[in-house]
């Protein structure tokens, strides 16, 4: 996919993250909450806003991708608890 088609939001389109970078077929791109990293194949790739989080238990969660272009989409998310430690 063309670089900036890639973009994950909550909601209506905040707490937005893009991916800079083009992303190619079969290529495994992953952003870790736990170590609030991107990457790419298993090496750091740039990202650009912020989006590490789930804001709340119900949050809907919206994936923009390249027009025409599909993509399987695996991730798991912790909420956040007022800002304290993980339970």
């Amino acid at each position: 996919m063309s670089a900036g088609t890639v973009k994950l939001s909550q909601g209506i389109g905040g707490q937005q993250v893009s991916f800079p970078g083009t992303i190619g077929k079969d290529a495994d791109l992953a952003l870790l909450a736990s170590t609030r990293e991107c990457t790419k194949n298993g090496a750091s790739e740039p990202k650009e806003g912020f989006y590490q989080y789930s804001a709340a238990w119900d949050s809907k969660h919206k994936v923009t991708l390249e027009k025409g272009k599909s993509a399987r989409v695996l991730f798991t998310m912790q909420e956040m608890q007022d800002g304290g430690e993980p339970f």
